[in-house]
């Protein structure tokens, strides 16, 4: 997948509201760039009549679709919202949150719908941040604010090509997870044996031939979490097992583990178990 770094005249906030306007086309359209830098510039269970395309430029978030599914966003990211339906969207607090947005009429949603050229089931997409799909971004922004009535409608040609754009690079980035599928189950099988030895996640990344941050990101689409936090939780279920069905004592169970010592292994394992290991103990 082509990818770019992004442009520092993307981070602005720039927008056209047009629906205001009487008849056809970029009249029922409004778009453009905008940064959000309070931890409270989200919204939770808004409801729109209209479409609305999000695509995050920078920072992360989450978006809560209208079955209230929690999805994480980051940079990259595309967020599908049919019209009428209840969702969030609520950036991190570090204020780093980039957006472009558009919003199109029902109508025109519904025949894209129709088309197939909107996901059925994804509610987000992951096309990246393409060069190709940032330029399409400010030409949509540019003929909406620009283009006379008679020709306002071709800003609604402009989304259905952004659309198609994204839906496809997406598609090609989830080929290429699939072509690493059974490679990244054997790195999971791998990160979940053998927890007392220590692992190098950068030598399974290079037996892959991905590059460290790739295989990180792949994995984690995959299997919901980095693959140092995976055999993280891995150990401390291992823990839990030792500490309900041995007579061990917590240290060691910590040596056991292949942590240095038992404080890193108790501070550890009540991050991820939500108690100490003498609690757990205590609660069996």
């Amino acid at each position: 997948m082509a990818r770019a770094a992004l442009p520092s005249r993307l981070l602005r906030s720039e927008a056209v509201y047009r629906s205001s306007v009487k008849g056809a086309g970029a009249g029922q359209i409004d778009c453009g760039f905008i940064l959000k830098p309070h931890a409270n510039a989200g919204y939770v269970d808004r409801v729109v009549p209209r479409y609305v395309g999000i695509f995050v430029l920078r920072g992360s978030g989450v978006f809560t679709d209208w079955e209230g599914v929690a999805h994480p966003v980051e940079a990259g990211c595309y967020i599908h919202h049919p019209p009428g339906r209840k969702h969030s969207v609520v950036p991190a607090s570090d204020g780093r949150w980039a957006e472009f947005f558009f919003q199109m009429p029902a109508a025109f949603w519904r025949v894209l719908s129709d088309l197939g050229s909107l996901p059925r089931q994804n509610r987000v997409l992951e096309p990246g941040l393409d060069a190709g799909l940032i330029d399409r971004f400010e030409r949509l922004l540019s003929d909406a604010r620009h283009a006379a009535e008679p020709d306002a409608s071709l800003a609604l040609a402009r989304v259905h090509e952004l659309l198609v754009t994204a839906y496809r690079l997406d598609a090609v980035r989830r080929e290429h997870v699939d072509a690493h599928a059974r490679a990244l189950d054997e790195a999971r099988a791998q990160l979940a044996a053998n927890l007392d030895l220590d692992i190098s996640l950068p030598a399974i990344a290079s037996k892959m031939d991905l590059s460290y941050e790739r295989f990180r990101k792949l994995f984690k689409q995959r299997f919901g979490a980095p693959p140092g936090e995976y055999r993280i939780r891995r150990r401390i279920d291992r823990a839990r097992q030792m500490i309900a069905e041995t007579r061990l004592s917590n240290k060691q169970v910590a040596y056991a583990l292949g942590y240095p010592d038992p404080f890193t292994f108790s501070k550890q394992f009540k991050k991820y178990a939500g108690m100490s290991p003498a609690t757990f103990r205590a609660s069996l």
